[in-house]
């Protein structure tokens, strides 16, 4: 079975890597632009493995989405690597990488591969 990713990022060339590294990894992706476009696949699909997060979205930034995740018990748990341009960071336990753009696909592979192998 593959395993379901939330990518959440607002840049079309960014989304379209990390999405097309993600599939290589052999993972299902989905994508959302912002934060609140996030919650809503969220709330009605199927709850994903990891989630891949901007943290400078328009609409619902990084940081209110990473909130409203952790106030719905349903998502508190799900792992988030979050990646920023800037000098923005996310707290959290659930935080499970903090990346900086540029990004290495390949080490995101490896750090996504190992989640996915560890939630199978």
């Amino acid at each position: 079975m593959r395993r379901r990713i939330l990518i959440v990022e607002d840049d079309a060339g960014v989304r379209e890597a990390l999405a097309d590294a993600m599939e290589d990894a052999g993972a299902e992706v989905v994508v959302a632009v912002d934060g609140l476009d996030a919650l809503e696949l969220l709330r009605s699909g199927p709850r994903p493995a990891v989630i891949l997060l901007d943290l400078r979205l328009p609409r619902l930034g990084g940081q209110e989405f990473l909130r409203e995740l952790r106030a719905d018990p349903r998502f508190e748990h799900i792992p988030v690597i979050t990646m920023t341009g800037g000098a923005a960071a996310a707290e959290g336990e659930d935080i499970v990488a903090r990346l900086h753009k540029p990004i290495d696909l390949d080490d995101l592979r490896e750090i996504v591969e190992s989640l996915l192998d560890a939630a199978a």
